[in-house]
């Protein structure tokens, strides 16, 4: 979690609809409740944070983000023992 620079919201990480999404709320207290989701994340967002002010420089929040990637190959096992099996590559 981390607070935004000008101290009014928290930007936070939580399991929402079975993947991990940024949230911000308010830090005051009034609204009770998990706060709003983050939009325009396209991933499982974790691990916020976010850079201070500077002269002529936007703030930026940066977030881990992680995708699952499973590949398939192909190797042929009909080779007869006296012949090396290929190598295994992308069907």
């Amino acid at each position: 979690m981390v607070w935004t620079p000008d101290g009014r919201e928290i930007v936070y990480s939580v399991e929402h609809d079975g993947s991990h999404r940024l949230f911000r709320i308010r830090a005051d207290g009034k609204r009770l409740g998990r706060g709003t989701p983050i939009e325009g994340i396209r991933a499982a967002a974790n691990h916020p944070s976010i850079s201070r002010p500077g002269v002529d420089k936007a703030v930026r929040l940066a977030f881990q983000t992680y995708t699952l990637d499973i590949d398939l190959q192909m190797m042929e096992l009909a080779a007869t023992p006296r012949e090396a099996p290929s190598l295994p590559g992308p069907l």
